[in-house]
């Protein structure tokens, strides 16, 4: 700069010095908001990392339910099933107890004639000793 001085262009001395400490700043403050950048990053990473850690958590909890779900779904079946052998082999209920039919939404499943219909209870104001139908009725 002393260079310049000494040729009488001074004033563009002076000037470049401006340009080199605005570009310093500019390069600090650039480089501020890159550290910032960073750390935001590396924050949303680690963020993103718990809730991983909280979806396989919950993922992992429903799975549980579900499984115990199916066991006692399961197990209930196996006692509808035991009750049903049973009242099968009762002669008092051999009256209560009818074919089974699988599919009521069968194309050629006749509800008129079975007279079954979902969510239906025939005659429910007629007087009934069974005790499943007056469970039902409650």
């Amino acid at each position: 700069m002393s260079l310049l001085n000494r040729l009488g262009l001074g004033r563009l001395a002076g000037k470049l010095t401006q340009l080199q400490e605005a570009l310093d700043h500019q390069t600090d403050v650039t480089n501020r908001r890159s550290e910032e950048i960073t750390e935001k990053i590396e924050k949303l990473s680690q963020l993103q990392q718990a809730q991983d850690h909280q979806t396989d958590a919950v993922n992992r909890k429903l799975e549980e339910i579900d499984e115990k779900i199916k066991n006692q779904s399961n197990s209930l079946n196996r006692k509808l099933e035991e009750l049903a052998q049973d009242l099968a082999r009762s002669a008092n209920s051999a009256s209560l107890l009818g074919e089974r039919t699988h599919d009521a939404f069968h194309p050629d499943y006749e509800k008129k004639l079975v007279r079954a219909s979902p969510a239906k209870i025939f005659n429910r104001d007629k007087p009934c000793a069974n005790p499943a139908f007056v469970e039902l009725l409650k």
